[in-house]
């Protein structure tokens, strides 16, 4: 089942019941600015900030696109930008039960502020999963062709920028505090742990600690579990990959070893420091297959449409259910209040959860019901 709701999220959100959802899975506005939209500066009251700040020396920002993303950004915006973060995030924290995880991507500039923003609603920072990419496009002013421009010799500042190739971007992992343990949470609301074993990265047996239910939800439950070997991968880690050759060539080779102990870091998942806890074989290869990395589709973004997806930043759909499978328990619903062109409601719908995303843009709106609609037509 799902349901689309139209409006600003902070509104919307408000006539939702607390506790009400399972796990929250939203891409944001940036606060970068960089497209022009109105949607990207939601904080903001007009098309043009003064910034008063003395260290920005009361430089005026117009809106939009202007030699790129628009690096000399002010104190005095990102902490509108933080206050407004925390804003919808707060609302976003009472919807969610008690334990749920909240994934929300962010700039590379920006994601401190978003990082905070969430922080002070209310919940714990529990990660940082880094999306890794070779698709970016520079967005950086040539510093000595504008001052050509102006009639300034420049040769000096011949190859100088402003920006840095942009290759990656992070996503925020919190956790609505739990209610007792995460053993009474998970019983009481279903909520609380990852789903490990729904997010391995395909690969060779390595061992996992079998706990009855909840085996892959990450928490060693009793001391009476059972040790046994996991043939369905590598268990997950914070950075995710796009296969690219550029991303591919970051990561060294690694050789085949012989059939080895795994052995224990002391942490939840081992007997202790050095003790063996189950065999595994090494294999091959690019280090990145250590990682995941979703499949690509060309046909993703426009499944269902009659043309073209026009939306800016549509997320993979495959990176989209790796991350909804992540934290939601079955037959659980996900919240996504930055919905777009909803690419987290077709992911949700793919693998049978309910969802819920809510859009201001009335445009956006009808993409994202044509796409939702053709993954419950196509769900397996």
């Amino acid at each position: 089942m799902y349901t689309t709701l139209q409006g600003d999220c902070k509104e919307v959100l408000k006539t939702l019941e607390d506790n009400s959802v399972d796990a929250i899975v939203t891409d944001p506005p940036y606060g970068l600015e960089f497209m022009g939209e109105e949607w990207d500066a939601p904080w903001k009251k007009s098309e043009v900030v003064e910034v008063t700040d003395k260290s920005t020396n009361g430089i005026f920002y117009d809106k939009g696109f202007n030699h790129g993303i628009r690096f000399s950004r002010g104190l005095q915006e990102m902490q509108e930008f933080q206050k407004w973060c925390e804003s919808w995030a707060k609302e976003a924290f009472r919807v969610l039960k008690p334990g749920g995880h909240f994934l929300a991507f962010g700039g590379s500039r920006t994601y401190h502020r978003l990082a905070a923003g969430i922080e002070d609603a209310g919940f714990e920072i529990r990660d940082q999963i880094m999306w890794v990419y070779g698709s970016g496009f520079p967005k950086s002013m040539n510093i000595a062709l504008s001052m050509s421009k102006k009639g300034i010799d420049s040769k000096e500042w011949e190859g100088w920028g402003t920006a840095l190739k942009p290759a990656h971007e992070p996503i925020v992992m919190a956790r609505k505090p739990i209610d007792g343990t995460v053993v009474d949470n998970v019983i009481k609301f279903r909520t609380g742990g990852i789903n490990i074993d729904a997010s391995r990265v395909p690969g060779e047996p390595v061992p996992i600690n079998k706990l009855e239910d909840w085996s892959g939800f990450g928490q060693k439950i009793e001391p009476d579990y059972v040790q046994e070997i996991n043939n369905s991968g590598r268990f997950p880690a914070n950075l995710i990959h796009d296969s690219s050759a550029e991303v591919i060539e970051l990561f060294p080779n690694s050789k085949a070893g012989k059939p080895s102990d795994v052995r224990g870091t002391g942490g939840i998942w081992s007997e202790g420091d050095g003790i063996p806890v189950g065999p595994q074989y090494g294999d091959s290869g690019s280090a990145a297959r250590f990682f995941y990395s979703p499949k690509a589709n060309k046909k993703d973004k426009s499944e269902g449409l009659d043309s073209k997806n026009i939306h800016p930043t549509v997320k993979p759909t495959e990176l989209m259910r790796y991350l909804v499978k992540m934290i939601t328990p079955v037959g659980g619903t996900v919240l996504d209040p930055f919905m777009g062109s909803g690419s987290t409601g077709k992911a949700a719908v793919l693998d049978g959860f309910n969802f819920i995303g809510i859009e201001q843009s009335q445009e956006y709106l009808e993409i994202a019901k044509k796409r939702i609609e053709w993954a419950e037509q196509n769900k397996s």
